[in-house]
């Protein structure tokens, strides 16, 4: 056997790879073995019923304690990027025997195949005895980033009243034109990443970055790879909207003048910009959104009708009672004179509605210039406005149709439960569909597969369901308007109602007698003034 220490009590000695103890005095606590251990680094206890009886009987018989661990300990980490070296030594051992060891630990290297990161200032001045030091450190994988998409910012049709001192203008973005060719969004294609390398010269690969779907519709819309970048353009001149979630040019008819007995009565499929105005006498019609873009207004046209958009009118209206307005959507408009008005979502009107007959959900006039006077006035949940009737006292009846909250909480919640139960399913789509595109060769290796059919009926409902999920949103949204108001039914006075302003909501009729100001709404049968 070979010594290793030894003190007034006992022997440590070695053979191979084990360790022994032979005691000839007894009295040595078992509890300073810790001690011996500090100054025999090698030593590794494991077996500490046989040390316990060794220092208890002193037998001078040599009793196995524990293993020899090697002067240097080499470990790897799991993923094998990181070396670590424990020198197994006394400090004063490590100072007299620095050049030996460290040529040991090279060789250690070498047997165990590091050859990658290699810290050399560790090997020169770093070490340390009895500790865990990063002698090798390898290189992590970088993943590539995920593709990055971005789309045409469309305006939000929101008026805006603006005062000059001279003239007040309804301004609003209400068509996004876009011209063919023109850019409507982009995609920056995922990353591939960059390999890494373990401390053993294994190469790890990065993961490629997630790819994302650009959502568009492609009978107007193209894609064109421009470097790095998938880039959508316009394939024809027009508007661009949202359909069903996705991007669309939509197909615009710009009247650069009026339209009169030049242009005839206009009846088209898509959208209409009138940039004129409208002669008396003629109508407007088209399935999607209409503007007329004229600060002169409109006077006793025919009509002007949206079967399934919106309207926007800039300069406002003199209809004379013959001017009709209709909007499967919303209107906006500046003012409005003795016009019929009817929209299937809101009207939106900036100055003023005199003599008019409206009907909407809800009709919003500027909450500080603002007024209605005279007219018929229908609304199913709301009328906001800064001023009802005049100084002149000239009636102006105003009726809220009126909802029941209850049945349209209960809807909205219905279709809240089903927009969450869908977007879980549109998301697991989502990720499966997102393996199938981790690379362009899986999908590729997937047809040879046979398995196209299967990644396109998975990619087909996952579209099914984002349509969906749209037509959801959008209701909730209506929805959500209804239960902003306030009680079932809510007229908001911001400045003045003047007399002979009548008042029904849900049938509670109000009659008002004096100047009010306030917001009156209905109420469990009841009417309520704030």
């Amino acid at each position: 056997m070979q010594h290793l220490y030894k003190n007034d009590y006992f022997y440590l000695q070695f053979e191979k790879d084990k360790v022994y103890i032979e005691v000839f005095n007894v009295g040595f606590p078992i509890k300073d073995f810790d001690r011996v251990l500090q100054d025999a680094p090698r030593v590794a206890l494991t077996q500490f019923a046989n040390l316990r009886n060794a220092l208890q009987f002193a037998s001078n018989q040599a009793m196995e304690i524990g293993i020899l661990k090697p002067r240097v300990e080499m470990v790897l980490s799991k993923d094998l990027l990181e070396a670590k070296v424990r020198l197994n030594v006394t400090e004063t051992e490590l100072k007299e025997s620095l050049s030996e060891i460290t040529s040991e630990i090279i060789e250690t290297l070498e047997k165990q195949n590091i050859i990658e990161g290699v810290l050399v200032d560790v090997l020169r001045s770093g070490l340390k005895a009895r500790e865990d030091v990063l002698i090798a450190q390898g290189t992590r994988p970088v993943n590539g980033d995920d593709a990055t998409i971005r789309y045409y910012i469309m305006s939000e049709r929101k008026p805006i009243i603006q005062q000059d001192g001279t003239a007040d203008y309804y301004e609003m973005n209400f068509l996004d034109e876009v011209k063919k060719d023109e850019w409507l969004g982009e995609k920056i294609i995922a990353g591939v990443g960059t390999p890494g390398r373990t401390v053993t010269g294994n190469m790890l690969p990065a993961m490629q970055g997630k790819d994302k779907q650009l959502y568009y519709d492609n009978a107007t819309i193209v894609e064109v790879n421009e470097g790095d970048k998938i880039v959508l353009r316009a394939l024809i001149d027009g508007a661009l909207a949202i359909v069903n979630g996705n991007i669309a040019v939509q197909e615009v008819l710009i009247i650069e003048g009026d339209v009169g007995s030049k242009t005839g009565n206009i009846d088209y499929d898509g959208s209409v910009t009138v940039k004129g105005t409208i002669s008396d006498g003629f109508s407007v019609h088209a399935t999607k959104d209409i503007s007329v873009l004229s600060t002169m207004g409109l006077g006793s046209i025919d009509s002007i009708v949206s079967r399934t958009g919106d309207i926007y009118i800039k300069g406002g209206i003199f209809g004379k009672e013959r001017a009709l307005i209709q909007a499967a959507q919303n209107v906006y408009m500046k003012h409005a004179n003795e016009c019929t008005i009817q929209a299937g979502g809101d009207i939106h009107i900036g100055l003023y509605a005199i003599g008019c007959k409206l009907t909407a959900n809800n009709i919003f006039l500027d909450i500080n210039r603002g007024r209605i006077i005279g007219g018929l006035i229908h609304a199913k949940a709301q009328v906001v406005t800064a001023f009802i009737g005049n100084e002149a006292e000239r009636a102006t009846s105003i009726n809220i149709e009126g909802f029941d909250r209850t049945k349209v909480k209960k809807e909205f919640d219905e279709l809240d439960d089903k927009f969450r139960q869908l977007v879980i399913v549109r998301d697991r789509l989502q990720r499966e569909l997102e393996e199938y595109e981790a690379s362009f060769e899986r999908i590729v290796e997937a047809r040879t597969r046979n398995e196209a059919a299967e990644y396109e009926a998975i990619r087909s409902k996952y579209e099914q369901i984002r349509r969906v999920v749209f037509s959801i949103e959008e209701r909730r949204n209506t929805l959500i308007t209804f239960l902003k108001t306030k009680g079932e039914g809510e007229v908001s006075i911001m400045r003045k109602a003047f007399p002979k302003t009548f008042l029904i909501i849900k049938e509670l009729q109000k009659d008002i007698e004096q100047t009010t100001t306030g917001v009156f709404f209905a109420k469990d049968n009841t009417l309520f003034f704030e």
